[in-house]
């Protein structure tokens, strides 16, 4: 179901709330001097090691209860300190006990604060959060694999490559997935660390995101180590080398019957004159036809794929020759203006080009 009131969202994330408003409290009212300190947390009934080394420890003063010095053959150039503290269980009424401890020259003080909430360095916590982790790193190269058919497909390149639309299909399809499956890895996360989150829309929508963006970063991650390919609209389509330029003619027959013929006159540019560099060519498509070159080879384009490489320096004509249904020879040039033959001239003469390094320029005409 859509989200209910904003009552109960302000519910599901009223833990999270009271959380981060203590600690700003704590902040707040905390001396100067113990915001200093380094603070180490510690579990009613657990132990913690404050510091260890070589060099002689000593605790200044009374010794908080709980705190203890260990050392192995004192005395002697091989001792090792080691000073511990354990929580008592109930805690103290007081949850912050500093201990103020020697350590060879040295003056140093510790803060410890007893409290019931978990810690990120917890080992249990942390092999919970761990196993979680990776249950969504698997799950996000799960949905990428099975997207992998549909965003390399050239089909899918060609329309909406890079404009955003594989964001909205991979969050769509984690979402399907997190309500099919009843996965909730926002949930179950903070309630490792959080008491009493049920999982609700907003985990689950954060859930979905999380998978989302997390199938992109491992895409991004495999494609860094050549593990797969970035493919993209522009480097699925072949490109000519750039000292050169790739030519190709499509022929729509309309007056033209049987073979038609495509020839090609060259001559080479005069020293010293700029000739006009022909970049390539903007016609009108509609859908249909972008789709239709996806699906079948165009036995109309000459050649069907890539294209003829040409020079740069060499200025080209091309002529087509068909047969109308008379049996009369009928010329254009790759313009599509319709010629005259006479003894080998034709008239008006055909248009001819110089094409700029690296194009790829498709001639379309109707004879």
């Amino acid at each position: 179901m859509w989200p209910t009131t904003l009552a109960q969202t302000i519910f599901n994330f009223r833990g999270l709330l009271i959380i981060v408003s203590s600690m700003l409290v704590l902040a707040a009212t905390a001396t100067p001097a113990q915001a200093d300190l380094p603070r180490l947390f510690v579990q009613p009934g657990s132990t913690i090691v404050l510091e260890q080394g070589t060099e002689k420890i000593g605790i200044v003063g009374t010794a908080p209860s709980g705190a203890r010095v260990l050392t192995t053959e004192s005395g002697t150039p091989q001792a090792y300190w080691i000073l511990t503290y354990t929580a008592s269980n109930p805690p103290p009424a007081d949850s912050e006990v500093p201990i103020v401890f020697t350590q060879g020259n040295s003056s140093k003080t510790s803060l410890v604060e007893i409290t019931n909430t978990p810690t990120a360095q917890d080992p249990a916590l942390i092999g919970k959060t761990t196993r979680l982790l990776f249950a969504m790193l698997v799950m996000a190269v799960i949905l990428e694999s099975a997207f992998a058919v549909l965003f390399n497909w050239r089909v899918f390149l060609e329309f909406f490559d890079g404009r955003g639309v594989r964001t909205v299909v991979m969050f769509l399809a984690a979402y399907l997935v997190v309500r099919s499956f009843n996965i909730d890895f926002i949930a179950d996360l903070m309630n490792i660390y959080l008491s009493e989150v049920t999982s609700s829309f907003e985990t689950r929508f954060l859930t979905a995101l999380v998978l989302a963006g997390g199938s992109a970063s491992v895409n991004s991650l495999m494609v860094a180590l050549n593990l797969r390919q970035n493919r993209q609209a522009e480097n699925v389509t072949p490109k000519p080398p750039k000292t050169k330029a790739w030519v190709a003619l499509k022929v729509h027959r309309e007056r033209a019957k049987k073979i038609v013929e495509i020839m090609q006159q060259t001559r080479p540019i005069n020293p010293g004159s700029t000739p006009q560099q022909l970049l390539g060519l903007v016609r009108q498509q509609n859908v249909f036809r972008r789709l239709a070159k996806y699906f079948w080879r165009d036995v109309e384009r000459v050649p069907m794929t890539a294209g003829i490489e040409v020079d740069p320096n060499i200025e080209y004509t091309f002529v087509i020759r068909g047969v109308d249904s008379k049996g009369d020879a009928i010329y254009c040039d790759a313009s599509g203006r319709s010629l005259s033959n006479a003894n080998g001239v034709y008239t008006p003469a055909p248009r001819s080009y110089v094409f700029a390094p690296g194009t790829i320029v498709d001639f379309e005409v109707t004879l």
